[in-house]
This record gives C-alpha cells, structure tokens and sequence, in this order.
C-alpha cells in the first residue's frame, strides 16, 4: 500500500479537471487492473482507444513520488487514468495484485539467460535494438591492457566527421530559415547542437575522455566556422560557453603528455582570440590540470582564502570547480569531492555526497548546524529520500523552510519544498508538521486543492481558526505580485464569499476575464450585487466597442450577455432595453457588432 495516499494528495497533483474525471473513471469501473512490483504500482485503464492506457506509479517509504501514463495528455499534472489508478489502490486495496520486481526477476539469472532474453525482446520489437545500441555507446571502449594483463583486439577508431557535417548542417539550416524569413524559433538550433555535446558526454560518462575530447573539438572547429553568421541573426549565443565548459571537463579527464599539451594550448588560444575570450574556461583547465599547488590545497582540504577565486574571472573560477566535481564524483574520488564542495560553499554538493557514501548521521549533524537554503535543502532532503532515510530527509526539509528570509524574498515564491515537505510528513504520520509546511505552500502558492488538503488533515477543532489564516492571507495579498486570482476565486467560491471573490476580480484586466465570467455568473446565480456586475461589465464591453477592434467584439458581446442576465435578475428589463437601444444608435453601423449583440435585445 502507498503510505499516506489520500484523495486530497491526488488532487493536488491532478491537472485541471483531472481529478474530477478521474474519480468519474474509477466509479465506472475503467479501472481494468492493478499489480505491484516493488515499489512500482501498473495499472490498465480503459480509455478512448481500444487499447487501454498503461499507467505506472512509483512510491516509496515517504509517499507517492511519480506517475506515467501512455495516454497523450501534456497539460501539466497527473491524467484522468493516473488519477482512476491511484483511487482503486486508495478505495480497493484488496485487488492490488503483488509480483516479483524486475530486479528480483533478473537476479537469479545466468548470463546466458540473460543474452537470450535481449536478443528475444528484439525480435519481438526491432526497436529495442536501436536503445541498446544507444545505451551501450558509452560502454564500447579499450580496456586498459595494463590493468587487464590481457590484450584485446584493436575498436575502430572514433570517425569525427558526422559530426563535423551535423554542425554544418545544423548551422546552414539556421541561418537559410532566417534569410528567406521561413518561421524558426531561435533556441532550436541550440538545442540540436546541444544534442551532439552530448553524444561526447556518454563518453566522458564510459571512461573515454579521449574521444570525447575529439568530438568536442570537431563541433568547435565546425561551428566557429560558421559562427559570424549565426551571430548576426542571434543565433547560439549561449552555445560557445557550453562548448568551453565541455571541452574543460575533457581536458581534466585526459592524461596527457609533454608534446600534447603546448598543441592543445595554442588551439585553444586561437579560439578564444576568435571569440573575445570565449574559453577561458578550457584554457585554465588545461593551465592547471590537477597538479597546480593552488588544486592540491583544494583537494586536501588545506585551502586559502585566495585559492578560491581568479582575481581576472570569478565567474570562469567557479564553473571550473564545478566541473571538477563532476569529474571527482564520476571518477569516485569522494575525500577529494567533500574537501573541494565544502571549501567552495558548495553546502548541497557537499551534504548530498554525504549521503552517497552512506553518511547519513552526519548528513544530518551538519545539515541541521548550518543555514540552508531552500534548493539546498530540497536538494539534500531529496537525496536523504533516495537513500532510503525519510525522516532524515524531513527534518532537513523542516529545517530549510525554517529560513523565512529566503521565503520573503521577492521571486522566492517557489513552494515546491514546502508541498514537498508537507506530503512527506503526512506519509510519515507527522500531521503537525504536515500542516506547517502545507500552510507554507498554501500562502506561496495558494490553491482549492491545498486549501482542501489543509482541511482534511487539520483536526474538526482546529480548522475554524487555520482556515481563518488562510482567508485573510488571501485577503492581505489581493491585487499584489503573490495574488493568484484564479486559485483565490476558487477558494472564496468554495467558501461561498462572493463579496471577496468580487473584491478580488473588480480591478483585475481583461487577461482575467475567465475568472471575472466565473465570479459574475455566480453573482447572478445568487442574485447578489448584481450592481456590481451591470457597473463592472458595461464599461469592459464599451471600451472594445468604443475602440473598433472587430475582433474583439465578441468578447464585448460576452460582458454584455452578463449585463443584461443581471438587468433580468434584478427586475431591470426596461433598463437593459434602454440601453440596448443607446449602444445601436451609437454603434449600428458596426454590423460584425450588431449580429453579435441582436440575440440579446
């Protein structure tokens, strides 16, 4: 069973109107089956296709952690199926059917067994073949004879020229779109560059810095070829710095000899001429290697102040420490990864390798002994969760959002670690701190869904006064950078409050206008303030009649649909009529207009 499943987690993580149909799914028996493999949940849903719709679920001691559907939903949240699922294992746990997990499947098996079963999974489907071949790139390289004592038959060498004639062509197809004006968007060529990079990365990945480096500098000397004219149509700007953070991890992963060295210096040099300083980065890399006594103090944990900064770049200075984290971390040098991260300030680096090596007590001594803030805390708490160590993870998790600075902090509106931290104690039956935390996510990120998870895990004689705090939270921050105004209206609405649904959406612009639909209809649905929808929409609707866009006139057509429902519901026919004929004495020669508005004379 999923530790604290509820309906109210579900819907905080369904999309809009995800939940609704979801629960709509399950009470109509769409929920076809439902197996248990370790800590993965699969699921069939009958949908709209013949087939049904797989759905899986991974959970762990803290709580639900993911949810994947094959349906083609991509509006953000879970799926209606995700949610149909997730209520069958909550309503009728007793159908959840357990079987072995894939790892307790593959263990008992000898490696003839396991061969036979790839080679039938090919048959059955020609394109698993294509993702081992891609999976295994990275492992096809020359084992060291040395170290192996015995010799292995010669790999072909690396061929960089598809890589060469990628760029190019990546490049050239850039810069024909923008010349003949053919809709591009700027960051795609980017992006496909990117994709070659990290063709170079599964190198860097398999032990094979050698031909990594060839195929980083194959995509430089391609690209700064064609470099001027992407730069006259802004094109790749940000590319040559991942091309020089590339290259510098490379070249601290390859051994290197004394002719080797000066050629790759002069390279380099020529390109950072070429581009005004573009691979300051790879240049001190190469510089210092691991052998500079500047590096050493580092690695040892004897440091000075002034070994962690480049006076001339700052900036170059910490990108090269991070990438020799992950060259320490890739190549297991953990004692040389701890002194490094905590002598840059790198707190997160730090405490989550820590975790890595085991270390959770201290993880946790020391985490809890400094000022974390919240991507560092969340960062840590998560990999505390990964490591199977919950409760160490939420108290870290507790102890970043205690830090309120960084909460009050303008643009620190990101909740994610106080959700995060609130389902987690929930799981682990903390309701106290479940509650803290999910009051924090609420008032930074307010929502129906989080107002009614509060509701249910407060106790009956405790919620009169925490829904009272979550009400004029929601009041004190109307019209201000942290209002939401669809989540707020849907909190009043639920509470019945139209005054404070109405306070919140009177100011508000036409960008709003669902949510001012929303809050009118309800009013005259109720019949209160209709003054206030009559005042609030006649002046919408005769500003866009006023300015002669014709194609806004529908949505003129649509604020007075709401003013003449509220004349009607408050007894003001003869007034809506009067005015009807005002607005066609004055716009009848607007005919687009007038067919919109004759259904409602």
């Amino acid at each position: 069973m999923i530790p604290g499943l509820s309906e109210a987690n579900i819907r905080k993580q369904a999309g809009e109107g995800s939940f609704e149909r979801g629960r709509d799914y399950y009470s109509n028996g769409a929920v076809l089956s439902l197996t248990q493999r370790g800590q993965v949940i699969h699921s069939e849903v009958a949908g709209s296709e013949y087939e049904p719709y797989r759905v899986w679920i991974n959970f762990d001691k803290g709580g639900l952690r993911s949810g994947e559907c094959s349906c083609p939903y991509d509006w953000g949240g879970w799926c209606k199926h995700i949610v149909a699922a997730l209520l069958a294992c909550l309503h009728e746990p007793e159908t959840l059917v357990e079987r072995p997990s894939l790892a307790d499947m593959l263990a008992p098996l000898e490696r003839e067994q396991l061969q036979e079963l790839v080679h039938r999974l090919v048959q059955d489907d020609p394109e698993v073949l294509e993702t081992v071949d891609l999976e295994t790139t990275s492992w096809r390289t020359v084992p060291d004879e040395e170290d192996s004592g015995v010799a292995t038959k010669p790999r072909p060498a690396l061929d960089p020229e598809p890589f060469r004639r990628q760029v190019q062509h990546i490049c050239r197809e850039a810069i024909s779109a923008c010349e003949y004006g053919d809709d591009w968007e700027e960051d795609h060529a980017s992006d496909r560059l990117r994709e070659l990079l990290e063709q170079g990365g599964k190198f860097l990945a398999g032990d094979a810095p050698e031909k990594a480096l060839l195929i980083f500098q194959t995509i430089t000397e391609a690209y700064l070829l064609e470099m001027d004219d992407l730069t006259d149509y802004g094109l790749t700007e940000e590319f040559t710095c991942e091309l020089d953070e590339c290259l510098a991890e490379a070249l601290l992963s390859v051994e290197w000899s004394e002719t080797e060295r000066p050629q790759w210096r002069q390279r380099l040099l020529n390109w950072d001429n070429d581009t005004d300083g573009g691979f300051a980065v790879a240049l001190a890399a190469l510089d210092e290697g691991w052998k500079a006594p500047r590096v050493k103090r580092l690695l040892s944990g004897k440091a000075k102040l002034e070994d962690l900064e480049d006076e001339d770049d700052p900036d170059s200075s910490n990108d090269l420490i991070l990438i020799r984290l992950r060259i320490l971390e890739r190549q297991e040098r953990f004692e040389e990864y701890l002194h490094l991260s905590r002598t840059a300030g790198h707190r997160a680096f730090y405490l989550c390798m820590l975790v890595r090596m085991g270390k959770v007590d201290q993880t946790l001594q020391e985490g809890l002994g400094q000022s974390l803030g919240l991507h560092e805390a969340q960062a840590v708490a998560k990999a505390l969760r990964e490591h199977d160590a919950p409760e160490s993870a939420l108290a870290i998790a507790l102890h970043g959002l205690q830090q309120t600075e960084a909460l009050d902090q303008p643009g620190a509106r990101n909740n994610e670690l106080a959700a995060w931290t609130s389902e987690l104690a929930e799981a682990l039956g903390k309701t106290p701190e479940a509650i803290q935390s999910g009051t924090a996510a609420f008032k930074h990120d307010p929502s129906l869904n989080g107002y009614l998870r509060l509701q249910e895990l407060s106790v009956e004689a405790d919620w009169p006064d925490l829904k009272a705090e979550l009400l004029q939270h929601l009041r004190s921050t109307r019209g201000s950078w942290q209002a939401d105004v669809k989540n707020t209206v849907d909190v009043f609405l639920h509470e019945d409050l139209l005054d404070d649904a109405i306070a919140t959406v009177s100011a508000e612009s036409y960008y709003h206008r669902d949510v001012i639909h929303r809050v009118m209809d309800t009013t005259i649905a109720r019949c209160h303030r209709l003054d206030w929808v009559i005042e609030n929409a006649r002046p919408r609707a005769e500003e866009i009649m006023d300015s002669g866009k014709a194609q806004l006139y529908h949505h003129a057509a649509n604020w007075l649909r709401r003013v003449r429902s509220a004349y009607k519901a408050s007894g003001g026919m003869g007034q809506w009529r009067k005015y009807y004929a005002e607005v066609s004495a004055k716009h009848g020669r607007k005919y687009k207009l007038m067919g919109l508005l004759k259904p409602l004379a």
